[in-house]
């Protein structure tokens, strides 16, 4: 991967195309699969432990606020944690 600094001026754009271009060549169906192997594990009675530092803890609570409430759909709630809000946990 290119390590050169990346100008304002549109370079971002180009970093971030170069990024996803080799995430896709790499790993095609990593995320396909991990979403499968989540959904497994919630609704076969597992639980969900989330982490995070900043932004990512403040991702990690939001996904497991989601997946604790209900969401869009009525149903049960699943079992996730974000261990950085849930320190007794």
């Amino acid at each position: 991967m290119d390590k050169r600094p990346v100008s304002a001026s549109g370079g971002h754009c180009d970093a971030l195309d170069q990024a996803l271009g080799a995430f896709r060549a790499r790993a095609p169906h990593t995320v396909d699969r991990w979403g499968e192997l989540l959904a497994a594990v919630l609704t076969g009675g597992g639980r969900l432990l989330a982490a995070g530092n900043g932004g990512s803890a403040a991702q990690a609570q939001h996904l497991t606020a989601e997946l604790v409430g209900r969401y869009r759909d009525d149903r049960p709630p699943f079992s996730a944690i974000a261990l950085h809000a849930d320190t007794s946990s």
